[in-house]
């Protein structure tokens, strides 16, 4: 939501509390963007390797930046979004009015970056050199920043279960499961995004989207049902979306694409 303009940024910002007996806050950093008489500000915070957001502080950070006036939170780490843009946190409602929320994780920032790398949204050269160094570093497994994609501490569990038959034996992991599973798709939409250079997205029905808790549950029943993670990936001017299904019990994963016949 922030205007064109002259960005300035700042790192380590103190914030004293609200109250006396609050302790100072130190966000990670603050974005501040000027245009004419329009002026900006979001308080960053950023999360990197397996680090999550935490609740507590998510919630201290918002509520100050509302109180200090400012006009967003931007959260960043290698959690994925809601489907509403939001960190996968509880949101108070009553604060956004004033106060904006909005998630990136590092794989968005990754795939933006080496997109703009790619084409022709760069052109100073030092600018451009500059960005590749960025990209470089991020991606370097020794920086520790981009978390690897992973299905989760009890996957080898679900796949022992399946494999034996008895998939109800490890049904208290598919909810975790099934959430580091859709992690995954969208990792892996933007690892496409980032080396075709167009805009990949998991692709999911208009009524998924809204009814994200319904959503959820109804792929748990599938997994449960047929022993199968299913899901899709949409590539624009491809012959059709592409789809991905990982059976549980022979640990076979395919790759589908449904392409309509001639009509002439």
């Amino acid at each position: 939501g922030g205007p064109a303009g002259k960005i300035t940024c700042y790192t380590e910002i103190s914030i004293p509390g609200e109250v006396p007996t609050e302790p100072t806050f130190r966000p990670d950093a603050v974005i501040r963007v000027v245009r004419g008489q329009t002026e900006w500000q979001a308080l960053v915070e950023v999360k990197v390797g397996d680090n999550p957001l935490a609740q507590e502080q998510f919630d201290n950070y918002h509520r100050i930046a509302k109180a200090a006036g400012f006009n967003a939170v931007v959260t960043i780490s290698n959690q994925s979004a809601d489907s509403d843009g939001h960190p996968p946190l509880l949101v108070d409602g009553r604060r956004l009015r004033s106060c904006a929320v909005t998630h990136l994780s590092w794989d968005s920032l990754l795939s933006k970056a080496q997109v703009l790398a790619n084409g022709e949204g760069v052109e100073d050269a030092d600018q451009h050199w500059m960005l590749s160094e960025w990209i470089r570093y991020v991606a370097d497994p020794c920086s520790r920043i981009v978390a690897p994609a992973t299905l989760g501490e009890h996957w080898s569990e679900v796949l022992q279960a399946a494999r034996e038959g008895n998939l109800s034996a490890a049904v208290r992991f598919l909810p975790e499961t099934f959430e580091n599973w859709e992690s995954f798709l969208n990792k892996l939409a933007l690892k496409l995004r980032a080396k075709l250079g167009v805009d990949v997205e998991r692709k999911m029905a208009r009524a998924d989207k809204k009814d994200v808790d319904g959503f959820v549950k109804r792929g748990l029943e599938e997994v449960a049902k047929t022993g199968t993670l299913c899901g899709a990936l949409r590539v624009p001017d491809a012959a059709g979306d592409i789809t991905v299904a990982v059976n549980l019990a022979s640990r076979a994963v395919r790759y589908g694409l449904d392409v309509s016949p001639p009509s002439d």
